[in-house]
């Protein structure tokens, strides 16, 4: 797979049937908590950022058959959050950056993936297969996947590689993905979508 399929799957990820369980928080809904495009401008410093047509999903996407088994988790939104959530919602915003010149352009994007179900153990579950499989793929360090994992808190995930930055935490019922690529600050701006989204809980 080359970079040119792994920024695509990036940019698709993170398709299941839409589960019609009862919502996992009176009042608390994936629209409630996508971070809006203005907002991520302003916290990756960068106003280059559009919608991309057809990304605002409502199932998460498959989007990863070819990666090695364990990886298939890291960008996977199907593998990823699973089919027992009960709203799902995925939004994608990109751009591209000038690089300097005669340099190519390089994608930008920002990717979250909001999962909520039905209640805080099955939220948890979903998030205790994950990280299992994120941490094999890291240790295999297979091409287009070498990266490595940290875990700073039991309910929250980070990847890092030298294109990309994603991030998973889990938040009682909920379950959020946030993937970054081509942005200077990427793992600053991963961490900052996960708590925005984190604070519209509260």
């Amino acid at each position: 797979m080359g970079n040119s399929a792994v920024i695509g799957c990036c940019v698709a990820a993170m398709s299941a049937c839409v589960n019609t369980s009862a919502e996992a928080a009176p009042g608390v809904t994936t629209d409630s908590l996508i971070v809006g495009i203005d907002d991520v401008r302003r916290i990756a410093s960068f106003d280059g950022l559009t919608s991309e047509q057809g990304s605002d999903v409502r199932s998460p996407r498959h989007t990863d058959s070819d990666a090695p088994g364990p990886c298939r988790a890291v960008f996977d939104q199907n593998v990823a959050f699973g089919s027992g959530w009960a709203q799902f919602r995925s939004v994608t915003y990109n751009g591209t950056i000038n690089t300097g010149p005669g340099q190519p352009h390089m994608a930008a994007v920002v990717t979250q993936g909001i999962g909520i179900y039905p209640d805080d153990g099955a939220a948890r579950d979903a998030f205790d297969r994950l990280v299992p499989a994120l941490t094999a793929c890291s240790d295999m360090q297979a091409k287009h996947y070498d990266f490595t994992i940290a875990q700073p808190n039991p309910s929250t995930v980070a990847l890092k590689s030298d294109l990309w930055n994603v991030m998973y935490r889990l938040q009682s019922s909920v379950l959020i993905d946030v993937a970054v690529l081509g942005l200077p600050q990427s793992e600053q701006t991963a961490n900052a979508v996960v708590d925005a989204i984190t604070d519209r809980m509260k």
